[in-house]
Formats: C-alpha cells, sequence, structure tokens
C-alpha cells in the first residue's frame, strides 16, 4: 500500500512549511519523515528562490511495505540556482545547468542540493521544454553512516 499527494503550492516562502506538513501527512510516523521534511524544504525553497514562476508542484510517494519515500519538486527554471554548487559534471549528470549568477550566489546561499545528493538514496534532476523536476528516494537505513 502506498501513500501520495500531488499539489500545487504558490511560489512564496509558505511553500516549503506546506510541502513539509503534506510530506508527514504522507509519511506519518515513519522513520524517514524527518530526513524527507528536509530535504523537501531544500527542494521547494531553491525552487522558489531561484525561479520567478507563480507556483511550485510537488510530489511525494511513499511506499508503506518497503518504507521507501520518494519526492518531486517541479517549478519553471531549467538551471539549478546557487544550490548547484562548484561541480558542473555534477549537474550536467542530472541533466540540469547551473546559471552564471548561481556561482556568484553559492558564498551567499546554503547547500540544498548537496544535502539532498548526501542524505538520499538516488536523486537527480530531469529539465524539460517548461521547466525542471528535483527528486530524490529516501530508503530506510540507506543514509545510516553508522551502517
Amino acid at each position: 500500500m502506498s501513500s501520495a499527494a500531488d499539489m500545487s503550492l504558490p511560489s512564496r516562502t509558505r511553500a516549503a512549511s506546506q510541502a513539509r506538513m503534506a510530506l508527514t501527512a504522507v509519511a506519518a510516523g515513519h522513520e524517514l519523515v524527518d530526513d524527507g521534511r528536509l530535504l523537501m524544504t531544500e527542494a521547494v525553497a531553491n525552487a522558489v528562490e531561484h525561479t520567478d514562476g507563480d507556483d511550485v508542484r510537488i510530489l511525494i510517494r511513499h511506499d508503506e511495505r518497503s518504507g521507501v519515500l520518494v519526492c518531486a519538486v517541479r517549478d519553471n527554471g531549467a538551471a539549478l540556482g546557487a544550490d548547484g554548487g562548484d561541480n558542473r559534471d555534477r549537474a550536467a549528470a542530472h541533466d540540469c545547468e547551473r546559471d552564471d549568477a548561481s556561482a556568484a550566489a553559492l558564498s551567499e546561499s546554503g547547500r540544498g542540493l548537496q544535502l539532498i545528493e548526501e542524505l538520499s538514496a538516488q536523486w537527480g534532476c530531469e529539465v524539460d521544454a517548461t521547466g525542471k523536476w528535483i527528486w530524490f528516494a529516501l530508503v530506510p537505513g540507506a543514509a545510516d553512516p553508522d551502517a
């Protein structure tokens, strides 16, 4: 059995809070909720801060049998923004490009995509003609540094 959410949120600061609430509702009581909420916050905040669209779409799916949590955030930009980091190969491997302004903003911004990369079992970025999806998957026990 799976739980899921598919919603569009206004591209405003409060979208991150709304996304966290949706994730909590979908995966309530599961061990991955805290990491999922952190990564969802980073992905939504990145989308809101670095694109000009009116909304951000989120997809959340939790497989209750396996415990796998998959989340995706869509915006109307094709670039990763400031959180794209210095590694252009990493961005290219995930089908996204950093914009030129992102390098200057690196010293002023967090490292949201770096957190997503470090804490998720898998992640990626898919670009199409109207925007991009940033997605990540969390697997029980996969990110445990003591395992």
